[in-house]
């Protein structure tokens, strides 16, 4: 496939596809569905995939896996997650939004590898590192989170006695 790539935060592939279902492109957009590829973390944004099925494949599964800068896995996601049914069952051109909350990620550089398998059989694409973000923190205290995630968690305190 011949590979255009995008700082904007947009990849195409064009020409014939080398399988059944094919990566026609990806992109980060934000809550407005404007193209990025920096955001803070306390904002939300989506990862669009445009997928096409020329001939339907039961049982496949579409998504994508998300990692830091050294290729470790922070977390992966497919059509089966919440859409209930499989979106290589049928012939057609796909897109496929993706809303990553916010708070989620802490801050750091991210890629995404996108991908379509049949589970234990066979991979219809795998494209490693399709696309890079970045997210950087935007809070006052400045202090870097360790870890992935930095989920926005509800504490909340009670005094049960004065000293």
């Amino acid at each position: 496939m011949n590979q255009n790539s995008n700082p904007s935060g947009f990849r195409v592939w064009t020409g014939p596809a080398t399988s059944e279902v094919a990566l026609r492109a990806i992109e980060i957009i934000d809550a407005h569905g404007a193209r990025c590829t920096v955001y803070s973390v306390a904002d939300g944004f989506k990862i669009k995939l445009t997928v096409e099925v020329s001939v339907p494949v039961e049982h496949a599964r579409i998504g994508f896996r998300v990692l830091s800068i050294d290729g470790t896995i922070v977390f992966s996601s497919d059509d089966l997650d919440s859409l209930g049914s499989c979106i290589a069952d049928e012939r057609g051109c796909y897109e496929i939004e993706v809303a990553i909350p916010p708070n989620l990620l802490n801050e750091g550089i991210y890629t995404i590898t996108a991908a379509a398998h049949v589970p234990s059989v066979r991979w219809l694409f795998m494209e490693t590192d399709a696309i890079q973000f970045e997210l950087y923190a935007s809070d006052a205290i400045g202090a870097r989170r360790l870890g992935f995630f930095r989920p926005d968690l509800v504490w909340s305190m009670n005094r049960i006695r004065s000293t």
